[in-house]
């Protein structure tokens, strides 16, 4: 895995977790995402600003768009988590 190589993944992680924070606080971000009336270039220009220097987040969003399966994001993010969270043995809970 590159992100690996390059010891990228506690980023990757945190930018997952900024995405899923701004989804779960601005639900509305979803839908416009998945809006077919909004073109992919203003979902392109929407997610740059959003993430600005977060690149692969950004295309990864974007691959979700264009195959419009951008409604799994929150499932592929929380399963990248988990499994970082895992691989260095970090334990989660609920309060």
């Amino acid at each position: 895995m590159l992100a690996k190589e390059e010891n990228q993944l506690p980023q990757y992680k945190e930018d997952a977790h900024f995405f899923l924070t701004s989804i779960a606080s601005e639900p509305a971000i979803i839908k416009y995402l998945q809006d077919p009336f909004i073109t992919i270039k203003d979902k392109e220009d929407f997610l740059n600003e959003l993430f600005q220097t977060k690149t692969y987040l950004t295309n990864l969003m974007l691959l979700l768009v264009k195959e419009h399966q951008i409604k799994h994001v929150g499932e592929i993010l929380n399963k990248f988590i988990r499994k970082y969270n895992k691989e260095h043995h970090i334990k989660e809970g609920i309060i």
